[in-house]
């Protein structure tokens, strides 16, 4: 387990670092809280990977007072460390004015509500945000219409390239959304659903939208992987930043 004195060394020692993978370290509250006082003090760290890492609403909550403090964070992996519907609403007001979050994963939280209150509060955001461009929203418990109001507001959004949706509970309305949204001049070269509920008819939607622009779109029915393969309408856009290895530290599992 990483104790809170040690997570603020660490910021400390690591203050030339760019990247700082996290993975399952243990890392708690209280631990978390000693890490952003090392990051307001750390101006070239671009990654942070807290994966697995129950830092809870708690430490969620510090993560986004500290974001907007640095100005030098690029990637923030909060993905399974027990997020809650404050946290995350907290995360997102903050990224109305933060344009420094270049990737952002918080897949996997905790939400204690059923009315979709999160996505919402990420669709605002998404439609004044122009920072972001990868964000992951999988296992949101998302339906059609979360899915309906995030494809209202990116429309509006001028930098966002990858959104995934996995593992959400979509259907054929929330795809037809997103549909209706690639028929616009949208950025968006990347989409996931993957593990969604948007059958034949919503994949089918998706796939036509396709033909208006080039995209990558991911989707599983069942045990069966449908990829649309059209040379004319496949875009890979994976740009994963490259670091020099001696920038990078990796400390998780």
């Amino acid at each position: 387990m990483l104790v809170p004195s040690q997570s603020e060394n660490l910021c400390k020692i690591t203050k030339f670092l760019e990247k700082l993978n996290l993975t399952m370290c243990d890392i708690e509250a209280k631990g978390t809280e000693a890490l952003c006082t090392g990051l307001q003090m750390n101006e070239n760290l671009k990654s942070l990977i807290l994966k697995g890492n129950k830092i809870g609403r708690q430490g969620g909550i510090l993560l986004s007072a500290t974001l907007q403090v640095n100005n030098s964070l690029a990637e923030l992996d909060m993905s399974d460390t027990d997020q809650t519907n404050e946290s995350l609403i907290a995360l997102t007001t903050v990224l109305l004015d933060n344009t420094s979050i270049k990737k952002l994963n918080v897949s996997n939280p905790r939400l204690n509500s059923e009315q979709e209150e999160t996505t919402i509060h990420f669709s605002k955001m998404l439609h004044v945000n122009y920072g972001l461009t990868e964000l992951h929203l999988s296992k949101h418990d998302m339906r059609d219409f979360g899915a309906t109001q995030l494809a209202e507001s990116l429309k509006d959004n001028k930098t966002l390239l990858y959104l995934n949706l996995s593992c959400n509970k979509i259907s054929e309305d929330g795809a037809k959304a997103f549909a209706n949204l690639l028929k616009l001049n949208t950025p968006l070269r990347k989409l996931s659903f993957c593990s969604n509920r948007i059958g034949n008819n919503g994949f089918s939607c998706l796939e036509r939208s396709c033909c208006y622009k080039q995209l990558q779109l991911n989707h599983i029915m069942g045990k069966i992987t449908m990829a649309l393969l059209k040379l004319d309408c496949v875009l890979s856009c994976s740009t994963s930043v490259k670091y020099n290895t001696h920038k990078c530290l990796h400390l998780g599992k």
